[in-house]
């Protein structure tokens, strides 16, 4: 209905934090065409999954290895647009501030 719909502003990007390319979920719900907009992932996010990846700790590089898979998965998925970024906030060190300020 018109009323209804005049207020709903479309999404047009989504961020991705590290844990929610590594949970996978995305990546099935991305091909139901549910989704949206663009997917979102900055560079600081990629670096992140990289870094588990890379890990001594076997749980966490195959989580990080997982989140790559996960990735590259999205980025192959035509049907909703991936876009890495090199936006990043400066003044802040963690990842998960870094996401909550880019938000």
């Amino acid at each position: 209905d018109k009323e209804h719909s005049s207020h709903l502003q479309p999404v047009t990007q989504i961020l991705l934090d590290t844990s929610a390319i590594i949970d996978g979920r995305i990546a099935d719900i991305s091909q139901t065409g549910f989704v949206s907009g663009a997917l979102l992932v900055p560079r600081f996010v990629l670096n992140e999954l990289q870094h588990i990846a890379d890990s001594a700790d076997t749980m966490r590089r195959n989580r990080g290895r997982r989140g790559l898979e996960m990735l590259n998965r999205l980025q192959k998925d035509t049907t909703v647009p991936i876009e890495i970024t090199d936006a990043d906030v400066e003044d802040v060190a963690e990842v998960d501030g870094k996401l909550v300020k880019m938000a």
